[in-house]
């Protein structure tokens, strides 16, 4: 870990105390980075790249700042980067800038603050091209990478009526000048939701290979023992299965069941000429197919 604040490292080091394969580095990220090894399998920039022009002293910061972490990834290694879109839904609906609590202060391309910038898909997409060509899978957290409940990709985009959870502004006041939830269908419709996504998730590489996930949904609102997490993933064939996994230790029981319930549901229904879902143990969780069809969702 490489962080500009002792008390937060302080912080991180008592979480992890129990770890013997974490070090911590505090200290301005340019002054660091020359004693750091050229071998990471992944390198997370969760809520840091916006910062880059403040780490990097440059013409051209965040394209450096890549170029400069990339030299210390293995061959195939990822950058796994989160950051808010500057052009996201929620900014146009009547939610402040996540920095700088103003209203359309990123929309209109920051005119009264500097230190902090966001970027939009063209400008992300600009940025990686100079930085190397660097190539980038693009995930799209909802409501935002923050607190995300569902996790949508390019190979699985949201459906009409999928999001229509009420976006709140946790740390902040907002307005709320239009029902989002209409509008996020009407840009699905018209294929331009990546650009008007929240926040994105990036999985940066010197050359793409797509991660067989392509879409995720956490159901931990609910009593931790029910907690799972939902993926749709497709293998390099293109076929695509759902595995089911528990969030939490308490759900582990829970996702062993589902098998052993799915077989007497199936028992119980097919009385009735209804068939289940097939569901099979998988690891640590359970696999089932992916089926395609209408929802009964209004």
């Amino acid at each position: 870990c490489v962080d500009l604040s002792a008390r937060r490292s302080h912080i991180n080091a008592w979480r992890n105390q129990d770890q013997d394969n974490i070090t911590i580095h505090v200290g301005n990220f340019k002054d660091i980075e020359p004693e750091l090894p050229a071998d990471y399998d992944f390198v997370c920039l969760i809520g840091v790249f916006e910062y880059g022009e403040a780490y990097i002293q440059s013409e051209t910061p965040y394209v450096d700042f890549l170029k400069i972490i990339s030299r210390h990834l293995k061959p195939d290694g990822k950058i796994v980067l989160a950051i808010e879109n500057r052009l996201g839904l929620k900014y146009w609906a009547g939610c402040t800038e996540d920095h700088f609590g103003t209203l359309f202060e990123g929309l209109e391309g920051y005119p009264t603050t500097s230190g902090v910038k966001t970027f939009s898909r063209k400008e992300m997409s600009a940025i990686l091209k100079e930085a190397g060509d660097l190539k980038a899978s693009w995930y799209y957290p909802f409501p935002d990478y923050k607190l995300p409940m569902t996790i949508y990709s390019d190979r699985r985009l949201p459906l009409k009526g999928e999001l229509n959870r009420l976006e709140t502004n946790y740390d902040r006041l907002r307005l709320q000048l239009f029902q989002e939830s209409a509008v996020y269908d009407s840009l699905l419709a018209n294929d331009m939701y990546p650009d008007f996504a929240n926040s994105f998730l990036l999985l940066i590489g010197k050359e793409k290979k797509e991660a067989e996930t392509i879409y995720v949904k956490f159901s931990n609102e609910r009593d931790p023992a029910f907690s799972v997490r939902t993926e749709i993933c497709e293998n390099s064939s293109g076929r695509r299965y759902v595995r089911k996994l528990p969030t939490e230790k308490t759900s582990e029981e829970h996702v062993k069941n589902l098998e052993k319930i799915s077989r007497e549901l199936g028992t119980f229904y097919g009385r009735e000429g209804l068939e289940l879902n097939t569901c099979t143990v998988e690891n640590d969780g359970v696999r089932l197919e992916y089926l395609q069809g209408e929802t009964l969702e209004g």
